[in-house]
């Protein structure tokens, strides 16, 4: 018989088992054995709390990218778009409004519109993006690519975190005006 045995053995009383010492078993050991079953039931409830936890911080992320995805495709309706860059094959917008401070870090939603659909068929794309103000650096936290301008049509790619690593910024590039602009807002209530 292996401890666990014994341990289960005492905490369910079978006192009649050669085995188990008749000292584990005496009136003034009545207090361990409810300490030993009140661990068992405690370290039973504790796993049935990090199995439960996991489900639940599956549902979690998944709520939460469904809420991405919500956000995303409704996105145009309550959008304040301001041009930030143009060029021949696209245009580059961003959303002042979406703004998002944290430290060095900021966050903002910018608009892609394409002059010719991409071989993929999408003509324009929502990006979240994350700029490190200190490194002037850039990556994209988000997107999602539509059939239509201005975020409409059938979307076609979504990707969360598509580009883990941070991109250098330059002043005239979409990014690098995003960044300027990103970077130099105030929090609302600060002057």
């Amino acid at each position: 018989m292996d401890r666990m045995d014994k341990c289960e053995a005492i905490l369910n009383g079978r006192v009649n088992n050669p085995e188990i010492s008749p000292s584990l078993l005496k009136p003034e050991h009545a207090n361990a054995r409810r300490v030993i079953q009140a661990l068992g039931v405690a370290f039973t409830a504790l796993y049935r709390a990090i199995t439960m936890q996991k489900k639940l911080s599956f549902i979690l992320k998944l709520a939460a990218l469904a809420t991405a995805f919500f956000a995303a495709s409704s996105y145009a309706d309550n959008r304040k778009w301001e041009l930030i860059h143009s060029a021949p094959d696209a245009k580059s917008y961003i959303d002042r409004q979406s703004i998002e401070f944290d430290s060095t870090f900021r966050r903002a939603w910018l608009l892609l519109e394409f002059s010719v659909p991409r071989e993929t068929g999408e003509k324009s794309a929502y990006i979240e993006t994350e700029f490190d103000c200190t490194k002037k650096k850039a990556r994209q936290l988000y997107f999602i690519t539509y059939t239509e301008l201005r975020g409409e049509g059938e979307e076609l790619i979504s990707s969360d975190n598509p580009y883990d690593h941070w991109d250098n910024t330059t002043p005239d590039s979409p990014n690098g005006i995003a960044l300027k602009l990103v970077c130099s807002a105030k929090k609302k209530g600060n002057p």
